[in-house]
C-alpha cells in the first residue's frame, strides 16, 4: 500500500536526521539520497490522474493519506502539486462521503477519527482541512446509541463504535493537536558523543546551527 510505503520512506529520512545529529556525515548522506530516490519513485507510482492511490496500478483506489503528516513534520518534501491535487480530491470525495467521515481506504467501511485529524493537518486548502475536522466533530457530538461519545474507530454509515477493536476513546485522540504540533518551536539537540549541534524543525527538517546558540537539553 502506498500509504505504508511512504511511512517507510519517512523512516529513512528520519535516519538521515539522526545520523546528522550524531555527526556521521557519511551515513547522513546515504540515508538522505536513499530517501530522496525512493520518494521520487513513490510519487511516480502513487500519484495517478488527480490523487494518490492506495493500491498501485489501481487508479480508482484511494485512502486517507495520514503518513503525509510525518513527512511534513520531518521536512520530507513531497511535490507541492501532488499535495494540492490530493486536497482537491478530498473536497471532491466529500460530496459523496458519509456524514461521519471518510473510511480510511476506498475499500473499508470504518473511520479512524485520529487519521482524519492527522490528515487534516496535511491539506493545503482550508476547505479540505475543514471537511475532515467537521466530520470528526459531527460524530463526536452525535446523539446516537453508542457508549463511546468520542470514539477512535466507528462505522462510516451508522456511526456505531460498539464491538470494534480499539473503538473506545483513547490516546490516539491526541491527534486533535496535530495542527499545533507542526508549530512547536525548534529545539536544539546536542549529542553527548560529540560536539554536533542540530536544530530539529517540524517544518524544515534538520539543519546545522551556529555553535554559539547551543543549548544542552541532556544526554
Amino acid at each position: 500500500m502506498s500509504n505504508l510505503a511512504l511511512q517507510g520512506i519517512v523512516g529513512i529520512h528520519a535516519m538521515s536526521a539522526i545520523a546528522e545529529l550524531l555527526g556521521n556525515k557519511g551515513d547522513m548522506e546515504i540515508y538522505s539520497r536513499n530517501a530522496s530516490s525512493k520518494l521520487s519513485q513513490w510519487q511516480d507510482l502513487a500519484f495517478q490522474e488527480n490523487h494518490l492511490i492506495t493500491a498501485y496500478q489501481t487508479p480508482t483506489s484511494w485512502s486517507v493519506m495520514y503518513n503525509l503528516y510525518s513527512a511534513k513534520m520531518l521536512g520530507l518534501e513531497v511535490d507541492q502539486q501532488i499535495l494540492d491535487s490530493q486536497s482537491r480530491f478530498y473536497e471532491l470525495q466529500a460530496t459523496d462521503a458519509s456524514a461521519f467521515g471518510f473510511s480510511y481506504t476506498s475499500e473499508a467501511h470504518l473511520v479512524r477519527s485520529y487519521w482524519l485529524l492527522i490528515a487534516s493537518a496535511t491539506t493545503t486548502s482550508p476547505g479540505a482541512r475543514d471537511i475532515f475536522i467537521k466530520q470528526v466533530h459531527d460524530r463526536f457530538f452525535w446523539n446516537g446509541t453508542t457508549d463511546f461519545p468520542c470514539p477512535s474507530t466507528y462505522n462510516k454509515d451508522t456511526g456505531e463504535s460498539n464491538g470494534f477493536p480499539g473503538g473506545r476513546s483513547g490516546l490516539t485522540l491526541g491527534a486533535s493537536f496535530s495542527h499545533l504540533a507542526l508549530n512547536i518551536p525548534d529545539k536544539i539537540i546536542i549529542s553527548s558523543t560529540n560536539s554536533t549541534t542540530t536544530t530539529i524543525s517540524p517544518s524544515q527538517g534538520p539543519s546545522r546551527t551556529d555553535a554559539s546558540k547551543k543549548t544542552d537539553v541532556g544526554a
